[in-house]
């Protein structure tokens, strides 16, 4: 399982006002980061990025004191952490 947070640097446009990281809306989309990571993670952390069965990631201004980074956090898959155990547990009557 692959979990990640990109964080971009706070723009100079933005208010100062909240100095807490916020959401980032617009591009780069979520997909083509994860895409890009996990082609930069193959080889070195993985032997293949297909061997991931489940991805999560997000994008977010970095708080005010912060650089801008990826946060990264690989696991093995485990079905009662993932968010697809909910739907691949229930039946219909």
């Amino acid at each position: 399982m692959l979990d990640a947070t990109f964080i971009f640097k706070w723009p100079k446009r933005m208010s100062k006002a909240n100095k807490a990281r916020q959401p980032r809306v617009g591009t780069p989309d979520v997909d083509n980061l994860l895409k890009a990571l996990c082609d930069g993670l193959q080889s070195s952390l993985i032997s293949n990025d297909s061997a991931f069965v489940e991805m999560t990631g997000r994008k977010l201004y970095a708080a005010l004191d912060e650089q801008a980074y990826i946060e990264i956090e690989v696991t093995a898959y485990d079905s009662q952490r993932s968010a697809l155990h909910a739907r691949t547990h229930v039946r219909k009557p």
